[in-house]
């Protein structure tokens, strides 16, 4: 006999087969999407860079041009504890794929950032556990540049690929051009109220290795100084496992990335 309460029951539940129809509709959408979020946040990624790095170019070169100084108190991206060392939180095993080097600058090439402004800088703690961007800028660890005696600062490998991804081209004709990298962090003059940033710009990588609670993920800005001792502002970047890219490679990462 047919019994309404019965068919009632056998409607609230699925069936196996109609189960397994479901994960296989779902498994299905699953492996559609994967590659297109990835693809979006790769993009997002790009065209957040293609904007930011100019920009912070044009800022600071304004700041100068009108301010005759640049702003102070840079992240050296060397290491609090390990004098002469790099941070070992920096992208790519801590050197952004070898493309940056631990150096120096003499006492003369250190007076001539002084007397542009960039009078100290600060070494990054690398004991802050889970966290390599955000607190890692501790003021207890300012450092003063030295006017009279070498300083070891983070330069960029002009033998590897970032020179010719930021275009840079000073050391071609003056071989005793070095790349001084610097971050752009909280305690830097650029940020606050009554700076040129009101904080401290994040860079998101496009990759989980990029995560910036694992690995040191500020902008970076990149002067030149000679055996002249004479200094010059470059360009801003970020800072990747394999080097560091201006805001050109990221336009033309954007497009490859959105190509057909």
């Amino acid at each position: 006999m047919w019994n309404p309460q019965r068919n009632r029951n056998r409607s609230k539940g699925l069936t196996l087969i109609e189960l397994v129809v479901v994960l296989t509709i779902l498994t299905a959408l699953g492996g559609l999407l994967v590659p297109i979020i990835g693809g979006m946040i790769n993009r997002t990624h790009f065209a957040k860079c293609a904007v930011t790095i100019p920009d912070l170019t044009r800022q600071i070169t304004r700041s100068f041009t009108s301010d005759l100084r640049y702003p102070n108190t840079w992240d050296s991206l060397m290491d609090a504890a390990s004098p002469g060392s790099l941070f070992p939180k920096l992208p790519g095993g801590g050197d952004a794929g070898g493309e940056l080097v631990a150096g120096t600058i003499t006492g003369d090439q250190a007076d001539a950032f002084i007397a542009l402004g960039i009078t100290e800088v600060v070494d990054l703690d690398a004991t802050i556990d889970g966290d390599a961007t955000w607190d890692v800028s501790n003021t207890a660890n300012i450092r003063a540049l030295n006017p009279v005696g070498d300083n070891d600062v983070a330069t960029l490998n002009t033998s590897g690929i970032s020179v010719d991804s930021l275009n840079l081209k000073r050391h071609l004709s003056d071989p005793t051009t070095i790349y001084v990298v610097f971050g752009l962090g909280n305690p830097c003059s650029a940020v606050g109220p009554s700076g040129l940033f009101t904080e401290s710009p994040t860079h998101f990588g496009g990759e989980d290795v990029m995560n910036p609670r694992d690995v040191y993920q500020r902008y970076v800005v990149i002067f030149s100084v000679n055996d002249n001792n004479d200094v010059r502002f470059e360009t801003a970047a970020s800072v990747h496992p394999d080097g560091l890219d201006g805001g050109e490679a990221h336009v033309r990462g954007f497009y490859e990335e959105t190509a057909p």
